[in-house]
């Protein structure tokens, strides 16, 4: 009798111990996955709200009215989301994962990865545009002034000149993304001969060859009207280099996808 008894005793406690365990263990299995799922839902949501269009107008919008300025703040907004970025990836894996969340987790890791190739993308042709900023102020500054004599004007000419070759060494040293180098070059050409145009001029005037001079004068009005009929990078084919269609999808999709899963999983005690 008491063999029997204790062997019983035995069974419940080891079936006790046993349901307890497995209690305990989707109790944790469920603990794990809601550390996981909130913490990919905050990363992820934090950096939506961050790096809002609006936030990032506001942002540049406070920067002042320099498009100097402005092209700066941008890069530096850029770099700052690229950071938190790969932060919140480095976040996340630390952060415990198991296979019940694996689809939260591919998510969140191409929500990031998606967001730092695109950021990188940008940042190659903001980059780019800051020197065309650079150069569109030089040319700017070659509009000329008042001219009340003939050496007024070789002054005036001299320092348009030198703008237009001041853009042209900008456009040398910019860093020029793959698919507009051919419009970098075709910009030099172009600039290289206004400067040509621009030192016949002066050396016409120089000469006080003045019939001389009028005709380069016809040959700057000619490369002006070139220059305004010019096609600029179409801005719809930019955005789809920076990013693709695709990838913009995604990043529209996960975190609404994420947030869904997360309150899901925030459902559950147990999980086995």
């Amino acid at each position: 009798m008491k063999k029997v008894i204790i062997t019983l005793i035995i069974v419940i406690l080891v079936l006790g111990i046993g349901t307890g365990g497995a209690l305990f263990w989707g109790y944790s299995n469920a603990k794990i996955d809601k550390a996981y799922a909130n913490k990919a839902n905050t990363l992820v949501s934090d950096f939506e709200k961050k790096y809002s269009d609006d936030n990032f107008t506001n942002a540049l919008n406070d920067a002042g009215s320099s498009d100097v300025t402005k092209a700066q703040k941008a890069i530096d907004l850029m770099n700052q989301a690229k950071t938190d970025a790969q932060n919140s990836l480095n976040e996340l894996n630390k952060q415990k994962a198991t296979k019940r969340v694996t689809s939260i987790q591919k998510d969140a890791e191409d929500y990031f990865n998606i967001s730092i190739k695109a950021i990188d993308n940008a940042l190659a042709y903001m980059n780019y545009s800051k020197s065309l900023i650079a150069v569109g102020n030089s040319i700017e500054s070659a509009s000329g002034g008042a001219v009340t004599s003939l050496d007024s004007a070789v002054t005036t000419f001299q320092a348009m000149k030198d703008s237009v070759d001041k853009a042209i060494v900008e456009l040398d040293k910019a860093t020029v993304p793959d698919d507009l180098k051919t419009y970098n070059a075709q910009l030099k050409q172009s600039l290289s001969e206004l400067s040509t145009v621009l030192g016949q001029m002066i050396a016409a005037l120089k000469a006080g060859d003045i019939a001389l001079f009028s005709s380069y004068a016809d040959s700057l009005t000619t490369w002006t009207n070139k220059m305004a009929t010019w096609a600029i990078p179409n801005t719809d084919k930019l955005s789809d280099k920076i990013i693709s269609s695709e990838d913009r999808k995604k990043i529209d999709e996960i975190p609404g996808r994420i947030s869904g899963s997360a309150t899901e999983i925030n459902k559950k005690t147990f999980v086995f």
